[in-house]
């Protein structure tokens, strides 16, 4: 689209860009503005520039339906040749990824959104996590002091540890009975 829109007169504020593209349109901002939501697109309008945007699902047809309503002309595949000769080249070298990207299966075997969150999901739900621990380790806790015959519970006294027989539960239960 930025080799088309540049062939056509049109100039790119930026040189370097990834899926976002700025024009400088000066006066003819308004114009080209109205031009494109007519032709049923909504670009970023600024003071004399517009912003087009791009991502993955945009296609050859959108793409001819936006260059014949800023330009006049709908050929964009002209541009194909030249722009698949270096696809980088609007990203500067030292941007340019030279490491695997979402190399990990997982990546390739949840292929919508709603099938991620359910795995992600899952994997919450594996974790172990302090609040999950404390809950089920307190009512762990008071379940084994209650259920046996200790000092602690025969004194009536919260038992104050895990191991509720011996060291500072006896001392309670001794100072309990001396009262």
């Amino acid at each position: 689209m930025a080799a088309a829109l540049n062939h056509a007169g049109i100039s790119l504020a930026h040189h370097t860009f990834f899926d976002t593209i700025t024009l400088v349109t000066g006066e003819r901002t308004d114009e080209l503005y109205k031009k494109a939501q007519d032709a049923g697109f909504n670009l970023r309008k600024l003071d004399g520039k517009l912003g087009i945007s791009f991502d993955e699902t945009t296609k050859v047809e959108e793409a001819n339906a936006l260059l014949k309503a800023l330009t006049g002309k709908d050929d964009i595949s002209a541009f194909s040749d030249a722009v698949e000769a270096d696809e980088f080249a609007a990203i500067p070298a030292s941007c340019r990824r030279t490491s695997g990207f979402l190399t990990h299966p997982v990546f390739r075997s949840y292929h919508s959104e709603t099938l991620m969150m359910r795995y992600l999901k899952k994997l919450e739900n594996k974790d172990f996590s302090l609040t999950h621990g404390m809950i089920v380790g307190k009512l762990y806790h008071e379940a084994q002091c209650s259920s046996r015959n200790d000092p602690c519970h025969l004194a009536g006294v919260r038992c104050p540890s895990p191991i509720c027989t011996g060291g500072a539960s006896s001392r309670l239960f001794r100072i309990g009975q001396a009262a």
